[in-house]
């Protein structure tokens, strides 16, 4: 899954000014983030929430709230950061 997200739908938005401060943007790419069974399901679930709710009709609620937005990049976040806690314990 891919979700791309263009600035204009983060302009002057309080998520705008936060986004930078989610530490796994600065992730290096020869590493990689270990998802398990549960944690695929939990980000696949928050996908297609936004998915969903990216297709409904425009309403006066329409795009006002980035919360699952936010959301997904909290999870994201939490498991990268976890992910060290883990590490430290696991020797290959």
């Amino acid at each position: 899954m891919l979700l791309h997200i263009h600035p204009d739908f983060l302009w002057n938005k309080p998520l705008a000014r936060k986004i930078n401060q989610y530490e796994f943007f600065s992730y290096s790419v020869n590493e990689a983030c270990i998802f398990g069974k549960k944690k695929k399901q939990l980000i696949a679930g928050l996908l297609q929430g936004i998915e969903q709710e990216y297709r409904q009709n425009i309403d006066k609620f329409s795009r006002r709230d980035h919360y699952p937005l936010e959301l997904l990049l909290t999870y994201a976040e939490r498991f990268y950061h976890r992910q060290f806690i883990t590490r430290k314990d696991c020797k290959p």
